[in-house]
C-alpha cells in the first residue's frame, strides 16, 4: 500500500494490566523503542526509568552505587552518567519506591530500571524493631546513638519535671503542666509523648507520658532507628503540629509476614533486600523535614487540633528559622541541610557490615547517629564575639557584636527556656580597680537576681538573648503550652549581627584598662533552674548554669586593651593619651583634662582600599573589590582585587550589525568601520542579502513552493517557508457528497472515490485540456489542526477532454501520476452540477492510518477540495463523523451533509 510520506500520526498505545515480570520485559521492549534515543554520544551509561505501570518516572535519583556519581531523570525517565566506567551498579530511587539496582559494564544506552511502588500500610498491631537488632548489621551507627540524646529523649527528666514534676526530687517546684497548665483539666495527656515517647504514642495517639523510671522497652528506645527510618512523608503544611502527630507524619508499618520491611533513608543507594527483613527507599525528608517534626512546632490555644491556625505560638522555632535563611537555599554557598550540620561525618566507610563482600564508602557519606546539638562542640562554633574599646575623655567607650556566623538557624533556638548572656566587664590592671558601667545596655532580669559572683547576672552590663511568652493574665515567662503572646525575641538570626554598645568611668590616674566579653549559653531560665533544683541536664550531665566560674557554657570570650595616661597634675600642653589613636595627638589642657589634637587622616591615596581609623588600632587599609579604571578604554567591569585595579573583561564591541569592523582604541573605546560582504538582515523571506555602506540591504525572496497544490505557500519573516495545510476559502460547497477510500493490502485494489453535486459555473472550469491543473486534496483534521491526508494531481494535457457547454472529462488508462483514472464535471449554475472522481490501483496515495484501528482521525471532520491552479476555483464538502457509514483502518465510507 501507498501511504502519504509528509504526514506524521501519533503512537497510540492501548494501557492494560501487566502480569509481572514478564509483561515489565516485554514493555521495555516497547517503551524503550519508543522514548530512547540513538543516545548521548558523551554518555558512558544512559537508559530510563519507569514505575512498575510502565509510566516514565521524571526526577528520579540514579546513580553509581557508593560514588558521587549521579543525577535526575527528565520527563521522559530517560538519564545519562558520563563518568562511569567499567563494571558498576546503578541503583534508580524516588520517594514512594523502593530503591532498584542493575549490574552494567559500561558503556551502555540500555540501562533500564523500574521502580515499584512501597505500599501504603500501616500495621497497628507492628512492633518497632529494638535497636540492638539493628546494631548487628550496623554496629557504628548504634554506638553513636546509644546514650544520645535521642536515645535518651524518653526519660529527660527535665521533660518529665516539666510535665508531670517526678523526673527529679525538686521536679514538682517551678511550673508542672499536670498543676498550673490551663489545659491541664480537659487535656492532661498533652503532646509531650509525640516527640519524647514515639513508640508509645504511635502505638496510642493521644496517650500520655509514661512516668520514669520505666522499664517498658517504648520508653527506654526514646527516639529509636525504627521510628525515623519508618517515616514515609511529613506534610509540608502542617510543620507547626507537634512530633508523630495523625495527618502530619506517616509512617510505614508493615505487615511483615506479607511485606517487605520498608526502611527509609537518604543514600539512595542502597540495593539490600532481604524479605520480611529489609527493603530500602529514598526518603529526602529525612535530610531536614523529619527533624521539624519535633524541632518545629506551635500551641493550639483553643484545641481544636489545628496547630496551624494564627491564634497559636510558635513554641519550637528551629526549622523556619533555618527556612527563611540562606542555609535553606540550594543555590546560595551557605547551603546546609540539618543532617549536614547535626549529623557530621563519621569517618567510617562501611554502613553495613552485613555485606559480603563489603561495599566501601566515601566517608563523607557516612553521618554519625549521635545527633548532637548542644554539645561544647557546637556551643562553641556558633557564633562570633567581636569587641572594641576607646577612651573619649574620662569615659571608657565598649561596642561588642555579636554575629551569627555558623549556625544555619536563629542562636539561640530550641524550647524556649533556652537563653544566652552577654556580660561586658572593665577594670584597671593595675589594681584591679573595677569600672563603674555608666550605660543603660543591661541583662535583663532573667538573667538572673542576685549575686553576679554567683551567676546572677540581671542589672549587669550586657544582653540576654531569648524568646519569652505570656499567658493570657501578662505573666511571662510562661510555658509555651499557655502562651498567647510574645514578650519579646530578642535572639540572632542566621549570618545577622547584634551590636551593643557600654559606657564605663574611668577613674583617676593612669593605666592599663582591660575590657573583657563573655558570651554564655544556658540551658534555662536561672529562676527555673533554682525552683527545681537542678545540678544536672536532663540526660544526667553535669549543669553548667549552676557551675563556676561562667554559670553556663562559654560559648565565645574577647577582650581589649585601652591605655589611660590622665593629665593629673599635668601643665598646659603636656601631652596625654585617651587611648584613642584616632584622636592624633592629645595634650592636657591644664586643668587635669586630656584634650584631642588633629583627627587623624587615613588616606592612603589608593581607591582599592577602604581607609578607616580604628579607636584601638589607628589608621587600618582594608583590600575592597569596588569598581575601578585601569585606564584602558577597551576594558570593562574592572575591579579592585588585592589593593590594585585588576582590568576586566575586554570591553565587548559587538554592534550587532555584520556590516561594520568591530575594532577597539584604547583612548577612545569602540570604533565601527563598515566593511562589504555577505550578510543577514534577519528576514527569513530574504536571500542573498549583502553589506552596503555599514548597512545590511535585502536580497530576493525564496522559492516556498513544496510543489503539492494541496498547501498553502507562504513566507514567514521570523520562520521562512511555511507550507500549510489548510482547505481553501471561498469554495463551492456540495449539495451532497459521499466519499469511499479503501486501503488494501494488495496495493492494486486501492480505490478513492468521490461524488460531489452543486452549483458551478461554467466559466470557472478553465482550459485543462491546453493550460488548467486540476488536483483533488483530502484533508484529515485533528483538534481543528488539518494535515494533508492525500494530494491527487491531474495535469492539464491530452487527458483532458472538453465536452461543451463548460463540461469536462479527465480519463487516464494508465492512473499516473496519482492514480487518477476517471474525473467528470458538469457544471450547472443552478445547483445541480455533478462531480464525479474515481482513483485507484497502486499510484492511489492512500492515508496513513493515524491508529491501528482507524484510517482518518476525522475532528471535527474529513474535508475534500477540488482545486484547479488558473481561475482559483474550488470545490469543498467537510465529511462529520454523523455522515460515516464505515470507519475503519482500511475503509473509510462517508456521506455529507
Amino acid at each position: 500500500m501507498t501511504h502519504v510520506a509528509d504526514r506524521e500520526h501519533p503512537t497510540r498505545l492501548s494501557h492494560q494490566q501487566f502480569s509481572l515480570p514478564h509483561a515489565l520485559a516485554a514493555s521495555l521492549v516497547v517503551v524503550s523503542a519508543l522514548l530512547l534515543s540513538p543516545g548521548d554520544v558523551t554518555a558512558q551509561i544512559s537508559g530510563l526509568v519507569f514505575d512498575q505501570n510502565v509510566q516514565p518516572i521524571e526526577g528520579a535519583r540514579v546513580g553509581v552505587q557508593a560514588s558521587n556519581e549521579w543525577t535526575l531523570t527528565l520527563a521522559d525517565g530517560s538519564y545519562s552518567i558520563a563518568d562511569a566506567t567499567g563494571s558498576v551498579t546503578v541503583v534508580a530511587a524516588k520517594k514512594g519506591h523502593y530503591n532498584e539496582s542493575i549490574a552494567v559494564t559500561a558503556p551502555s544506552a540500555t540501562a533500564n530500571l523500574f521502580l515499584f511502588f512501597v505500599p501504603a500500610e500501616d500495621d497497628p498491631a507492628y512492633t518497632f524493631v529494638d535497636p540492638d537488632d539493628c546494631g548487628s548489621c550496623h554496629p557504628d551507627q548504634l554506638s553513636q546513638w546509644t546514650g544520645s540524646p535521642m536515645a535518651k529523649a524518653g526519660t529527660n527528666t527535665w521533660v518529665h519535671d516539666i510535665y508531670s514534676g517526678t523526673g527529679t526530687p525538686g521536679g514538682m517546684g517551678g511550673f508542672v503542666y499536670l498543676n498550673d497548665s490551663v489545659f491541664a483539666g480537659h487535656n492532661p495527656e498533652s503532646e509531650c509523648a509525640s516527640c519524647h515517647q514515639p513508640e508509645s504514642w504511635m502505638d496510642d495517639p493521644f496517650s500520655a507520658m509514661v512516668g520514669i523510671p520505666s522499664s517498658d522497652p517504648k520508653v527506654l528506645h526514646g527516639v529509636s532507628c525504627d521510628i525515623c527510618h519508618k517515616i514515609a512523608d511529613i506534610d509540608e503544611t502542617k510543620l507547626n503540629f507537634p512530633g508523630l502527630f495523625p495527618g502530619h507524619v506517616t509512617v510505614t508499618r508493615p505487615d511483615t509476614s506479607t511485606s517487605h520491611q520498608v526502611q527509609y533513608g537518604l543514600l539512595g543507594d542502597t540495593d539490600f533486600e532481604a524479605i520480611g527483613s529489609m527493603r530500602a527507599s529514598y526518603q529526602p525528608q529525612l535530610a531536614s523535614e523529619v527533624c521539624a517534626a519535633c524541632h518545629q512546632d506551635k500551641n493550639d490555644p483553643d484545641e481544636d487540633g489545628d496547630f496551624e491556625e494564627a491564634n497559636g505560638v510558635i513554641s519550637e522555632p528551629t526549622y523556619f528559622e533555618w527556612d527563611v535563611s540562606p542555609y535553606a537555599d540550594p543555590e546560595s554557598p551557605y547551603y546546609a541541610t540539618c543532617v549536614d550540620c547535626h549529623m557530621m561525618p563519621s569517618g567510617e566507610i562501611e554502613a553495613c557490615n552485613a555485606l559480603d563482600p563489603p561495599l566501601l564508602r566515601d566517608p563523607s557519606t557516612l553521618r554519625s547517629h549521635r545527633i548532637e546539638g548542644t554539645t561544647p562542640y557546637y556551643l562553641e562554633n556558633a557564633a562570633d564575639l567581636a569587641l572594641d574599646a576607646y577612651l573619649v575623655g574620662s569615659t571608657l567607650h565598649v561596642e561588642a557584636t555579636v554575629t551569627n556566623s555558623l549556625t544555619g538557624h536563629h542562636v539561640p533556638t530550641g524550647v524556649t527556656v533556652r537563653n544566652m548572656i552577654l556580660l561586658v566587664e572593665a577594670e584597671r590592671v593595675e589594681d584591679a580597680t573595677e569600672l563603674t558601667h555608666t550605660g543603660t545596655q543591661v541583662v535583663h532580669d532573667l538573667g538572673g537576681i542576685g549575686d553576679p559572683a554567683q551567676g546572677y547576672y540581671a542589672g549587669e552590663a550586657g544582653k540576654f538573648y531569648s524568646k519569652v511568652n505570656e499567658d493570657a493574665m501578662g505573666n511571662g515567662p510562661t510555658f509555651f503550652t499557655d502562651a498567647v503572646t510574645i514578650n519579646f525575641d530578642n535572639r540572632i538570626p542566621a549570618l545577622a549581627s547584634d551590636p551593643t554598645s557600654y559606657t564605663f568611668a574611668v577613674p583617676p590616674g593612669d593605666g592599663t584598662l582591660l575590657v573583657e566579653a563573655r558570651l554564655i549559653y544556658r540551658r534555662a531560665f536561672r529562676f527555673l533552674v533554682d525552683a527545681k533544683g537542678w545540678t544536672e541536664d536532663g540526660h544526667g550531665n553535669p549543669l553548667a548554669d549552676v557551675a563556676p566560674p561562667h554559670y553556663g557554657h562559654l560559648m565565645e570570650s574577647a577582650s581589649r586593651t585601652v591605655l589611660a595616661v590622665s593629665c593629673a597634675g599635668q601643665p598646659l600642653g603636656a601631652s596625654c593619651s585617651d587611648g584613642n589613636p584616632c584622636n592624633g595627638s592629645e595634650t592636657c589642657d591644664g586643668v587635669g583634662n586630656c584634650n584631642a589634637g588633629v583627627a587623624l587622616v587615613c588616606d592612603d591615596a589608593n581607591g582599592c582600599t577602604t581607609d578607616v581609623c580604628d579607636p584601638v588600632a589607628g589608621c587600618q587599609y582594608t583590600n575592597n573589590t569596588d569598581p575601578c579604571s585601569d585606564g584602558d578604554a577597551c576594558t570593562t567591569g574592572d575591579a579592585c582585587a588585592s589593593g590594585s585595579c585588576v582590568s576586566g573583561a575586554a570591553l565587548d564591541c559587538n554592534d550587532g550589525n555584520p556590516c561594520t569592523d568591530l575594532t577597539c582604541d584604547s583612548g577612545i573605546g569602540c570604533t565601527y568601520p563598515p566593511i562589504p560582504g555577505p550578510c543577514s538582515d534577519g528576514d527569513a523571506c530574504t536571500l542573498g542579502d549583502t553589506c552596503a555602506a555599514g548597512v545590511c540591504q535585502p536580497g530576493t525572496g525564496p522559492d516556498c513552493d513544496d510543489g503539492d497544490p494541496c498547501t498553502t505557500d507562504t513566507c514567514d519573516s521570523n520562520g521562512g517557508c511555511m507550507n500549510t495545510a489548510e482547505p481553501p476559502a471561498g469554495c463551492f460547497v456540495a449539495d451532497g457528497a459521499s466519499i469511499d477510500v479503501r486501503d488494501r493490502d494488495q496495493d492494486s485494489k486501492d480505490r478513492i472515490k468521490l461524488s460531489w453535486r452543486g452549483a458551478t459555473p461554467a466559466a470557472d472550469v478553465g482550459t485543462p485540456w491546453t493550460t488548467t491543473n486540476y488536483a483533488l486534496c483530502v484533508y484529515d483534521t485533528s483538534g481543528e489542526e488539518p494535515s494533508v491526508a492525500a494530494t491527487l494531481r491531474l495535469p492539464a494535457g491530452a487527458s483532458w477532454e472538453d465536452r461543451g457547454a463548460g463540461s469536462i472529462r479527465y480519463k487516464d488508462s494508465a492512473v499516473s501520476p496519482d492514480g487518477v483514472k476517471v474525473f467528470d464535471l458538469a457544471p450547472r449554475a443552478n445547483g445541480t452540477s455533478r462531480m464525479k472522481f474515481v482513483a485507484s490501483g497502486a499510484n492511489t496515495p492512500t492515508p496513513t492510518p493515524v491508529t491501528p484501528l482507524l484510517m482518518f482521525e476525522q475532528d471535527p471532520g474529513l474535508v475534500t477540495a477540488l482545486i484547479n491552479d488558473e481561475t482559483s476555483s474550488c470545490w469543498t464538502t467537510t465529511f462529520p463523523r454523523a455522515g460515516n457509514r464505515r470507519h475503519k483502518v482500511d475503509r473509510f465510507k462517508s456521506r455529507a451533509p
